[in-house]
C-alpha cells in the first residue's frame, strides 16, 4: 500500500510540473489528483547545471518510515527493501526524476525512461521540478478522492531532496488536509500548498544514497 501511494504521489509532481492537475475516476466515485509546483515566484525553475549535479546511480544507504508523526525519523525500513539502488536525472520541461531499481540494467532502462517522461516504478520515486539552490531540489503535490458530494481523503506530499558532494538525502512529509462540501476543484489543488501551511505532519520517509557513477549520456 504505501510504495502504491508513493508512485501515485510521484505520477502527480509529474503532471504538474508539465504544467496540469491530473484527474481519473474510478468506480463510484471520482479522483481528483493534482498539486501546486513547477515555478512561480520564489519557487525557480531547475536549472542544467542542477539537473546535472544530481544525475547519476545511487547506493541506498538508509530509509526510515516513520508512520505517527515527523518530529523524528521512524524505524529503519532499509532490510525490507528489494531496490538498492536509485537513478535521478533529468526529465522534460527542466524536471527532475528519481527511480530506484534492482540492478545496474534496470537503472540504465530506468534512466532513458526518465528523460523520456515516462512513469516512474518505485515506491520511494519522485518529479520534482522546483530549486532552492543547486544543492537542494522539492516540491509538492496533493491527492482527494470525491465521496458522497463531499472532496475527502485530501493531503499534501512536500518532497525535498538535498545533495552534499556524492550523498542525496530525501525527506518526504504527508500533510491531512480537511475534508470539503463538494467536487473536488483545481483551485483545491491549487491552493493546497497554502491551505497545508501550519497544519500537522502526519508522516516522514527520509532516505540517504551515495552516488556510485554518472548517468549514460
Amino acid at each position: 500500500m504505501e510504495a502504491r501511494r508513493l508512485r501515485a504521489i510521484a505520477l502527480v509532481v509529474l503532471a504538474v510540473a508539465l504544467g496540469g492537475c491530473g484527474s481519473t475516476s474510478d468506480g463510484d466515485g471520482s479522483k481528483n489528483r493534482g498539486g501546486a509546483g513547477g515555478g512561480g515566484p520564489g519557487t525557480p525553475s531547475l536549472t542544467a547545471a542542477t539537473i546535472e549535479g544530481f544525475e547519476g546511480m545511487y547506493r541506498l544507504d538508509s530509509i526510515t518510515r516513520n508512520t505517527a508523526g515527523c518530529d523524528s525519523e521512524g524505524p529503519s525500513t532499509l532490510a525490507d527493501e528489494t531496490n538498492l539502488l536509485f537513478v535521478m536525472a533529468g526529465a522534460p520541461h527542466a524536471t527532475m526524476g528519481l527511480d530506484p531499481c534492482v540492478d545496474e540494467a534496470q537503472c540504465w532502462e530506468q534512466i532513458d525512461a526518465i528523460r523520456r517522461g515516462d512513469p516512474i516504478s518505485g515506491d520511494y520515486g519522485t518529479f520534482v521540478s522546483r530549486q532552492r539552490d543547486e544543492s537542494s531540489l522539492y516540491d509538492v503535490a496533493q491527492s482527494s478522492v470525491v465521496a458522497n458530494g463531499t472532496c475527502t481523503d485530501r493531503a499534501l506530499y512536500s518532497h525535498e531532496l538535498h545533495r552534499t558532494g556524492d550523498t542525496v538525502r530525501g525527506e518526504y512529509r504527508t500533510i491531512p488536509l480537511p475534508d470539503v462540501p463538494g467536487s473536488c476543484t483545481n483551485e483545491l489543488s491549487l491552493g493546497a500548498e497554502a491551505e497545508a501551511m501550519g497544519r500537522p505532519c502526519t508522516e516522514l520517509v527520509v532516505f540517504s544514497g551515495t552516488k556510485t557513477g554518472p548517468p549514460p549520456k
